[in-house]
Order: structure tokens, then sequence, then C-alpha cells
């Protein structure tokens, strides 16, 4: 998976975030998705393409927790971003 190039991430605060469409996607997608820091930290590593395995790994070892307690999380991460059409498989 990967973050499409016409999809950008704009950080609004200091722990939150927008991604939104831009160029020809802003057309087709009409809506945005809120995203929190953890949210931030997996797009960057799916703007250079990655499994829902490596984002499960990056946030065990990113903030010392179990792999099981990520992985819904990702998931529900992984559903939005397809939902706005962000993602490219």
């Amino acid at each position: 998976m990967k973050i499409k190039s016409d999809f950008i991430l704009q950080k609004m605060t200091e722990n939150s975030y927008v991604a939104m469409p831009v160029g020809k996607s802003r057309d087709l997608v009409k809506g945005y998705l809120n995203v929190n820091s953890t949210g931030a930290f997996l797009w960057d590593i799916l703007v250079k393409g990655a499994t829902k395995q490596d984002l499960v790994l990056a946030l065990t070892a990113a903030y010392e927790v179990d792999s099981g307690l990520v992985e819904k999380d990702v998931e529900s991460f992984i559903l939005k971003l397809n939902e706005i059409g962000a993602l490219d498989d």
C-alpha cells in the first residue's frame, strides 16, 4: 500500500492533522480525514509504501506496545484511508 501522490497531510495543531485530496482527486473525493499524531506516523510510512504488517511492526517498535493491541487500529486506519481514496494497493 502507498499513499496516492495527490493526497497530502496538513498539520493543524500539535497533535492534529488533516488528510485531504489535492489536484485531480480533489474533484473526485468530497471529504477529508482527521488524523492524530499516530495516524501521521503511519501516513509517513505509507508515503514510501508499506504492508499492514510493516505498519504494525513500526507502531510496536515506536510505542513499545504489543502488536495485538495495534493491529485493529492499523486496520481501522487503512479502512478510513481507503474510504477517502487515499491508498494505492
